[in-house]
């Protein structure tokens, strides 16, 4: 592909980090975007990208913990504590194909957590959930 910017023929830098913009409700889903951005090797330009949308559903896990752990109608939030993105490189039937791996962690505001025996205990609660996507990179937006 023709870089614009250094006006030459240049190969593509695929190892910037994905760049993640996420919120999460108040019944625990996750939503958001998950941007990959390929650039030039030579001046850094961009060349390709791709954003994907982001959905992770921890609503069942939510609800479970805030019948277990709060009074009806007593009020608590879920937070986003963490998120973890690592992106992925694979090679299927000839093509190239560029993607993510993203998994978050969500916390409840008290200070309460379900045993093994499904007790509230004093403790933390947080919540996990993963997703992953890809793209032919023939099928990235080419920004050039």
């Amino acid at each position: 592909m023709r870089c614009t910017d250094c006006n030459k023929f240049r190969g593509q830098d695929t190892s910037s980090e994905p760049e993640v913009d996420l919120d999460i409700d108040d019944e625990g889903v996750v939503t958001g975007t998950v941007r990959i951005v390929n650039v030039c090797d030579d001046c850094g330009a961009e060349m390709k990208a791709q954003d994907f949308d982001v959905e992770i559903d921890l609503s069942d896990a939510v609800a479970a913990h805030g019948g277990a752990c709060h009074k009806e109608g007593e009020e608590f939030e879920v937070t986003l504590e963490d998120e973890t993105v690592e992106r992925t490189e694979t090679r299927s039937k000839g093509r190239q194909h560029y993607g993510y791996t993203l998994t978050v962690t969500a916390k409840c505001s008290c200070n309460w957590e379900l045993d093994d025996d499904l007790h509230a205990v004093p403790g933390s609660t947080t919540f996990e959930g993963s997703t992953e996507d890809d793209v032919a990179a023939s099928d990235m937006e080419e920004l050039m």
